[in-house]
């Protein structure tokens, strides 16, 4: 017999408590018996779950040891991914300011080719005006 268990404002609490039903069902199969039923005497049920909680304990050790290990490549991933970025970030600026640079002299040159432009037109306007006047 298996019993489904949901509770919809926790599902944390679902699945813990499923997973309890579940471990049940494979004890009775496993067993033959309920844990309440089992004809062991005292002594070593208090044995199996020390043993119980020893393998717990080593289990939440590795797991905390390979969370430990995982959050470092996180943050070890994270700064490579920020030097690189700004690595970037700096060869852009250093692009930026030779942009401005060139369009500065640009800017000059135009400014250059108008004043010349300007002058000529000047110049040119001056000989027609005293060729025909």
């Amino acid at each position: 017999m298996t019993t489904q268990y949901t509770d919809p404002n926790d599902p944390l609490v679902d699945r813990v408590v499923q997973s309890y039903i579940d471990r049940s069902a494979e004890g009775m199969i496993k067993y033959g018996t309920s844990l309440e039923a089992n004809p062991a005497a005292i002594l070593e049920r208090i044995t199996h779950a020390q043993e119980e909680a020893q393998d717990l304990t080593l289990y939440l050790e590795w797991l905390k040891t390979a969370v430990q290990g995982l959050d470092q490549s996180i943050i070890d991933d994270l700064t490579q991914k920020l030097a690189a970025v700004t690595a970037e970030r700096d060869a852009l600026k250093v692009e930026l300011a030779q942009t401005k640079e060139q369009l500065a002299d640009l800017q000059g040159d135009i400014k250059d080719f108008s004043d010349k432009l300007e002058e000529m037109t000047r110049e040119f306007s001056s000989e027609f005006t005293e060729e025909f006047a």
